[in-house]
């Protein structure tokens, strides 16, 4: 993972792509030993762990903004936790939020398709 994380950037460069690199542990996911403790959780303390990252990483993007991953990932989760009304509302607001980037909006897209809200 170092050597990629430090490839990105450049790679990003090359593409014609403008990367900002985030230092927001709260934009990096699970660590480890979060994962490592949910698979020792009931299925019910899992969903409702998995919930409470979903419901921070929502109020992160709706104080704070992030880039374009975040938000697609946001959306990839509220469809894997079958609320597509959620899912649906966090595609439109990041289509404004993105409206003058194409790159981001490809992102985007696909995990409104993979989410089920969009064609």
């Amino acid at each position: 993972t170092p050597l990629i994380n430090a490839q990105i950037e450049a790679a990003a460069f090359h593409a014609g792509v403008e990367y900002t690199p985030s230092n927001d542990a709260a934009s990096a996911g699970p660590s480890a030993a979060d994962i490592k403790a949910a698979d020792a959780m009931t299925p019910e303390d899992r969903k409702a762990m998995i919930a409470g990252m979903v419901a921070q990483l929502s109020r992160r993007l709706a104080s704070e903004g992030g880039p374009a991953t975040d938000w697609a990932r946001l959306i990839d989760a509220h469809g894997v936790l079958n609320r597509p009304d959620q899912a649906a509302q966090i595609w439109l607001e990041a289509q404004q939020v993105f409206a003058g980037n194409p790159d981001a909006l490809r992102v985007l897209l696909a995990s409104a398709r993979r989410a089920g809200v969009a064609q």
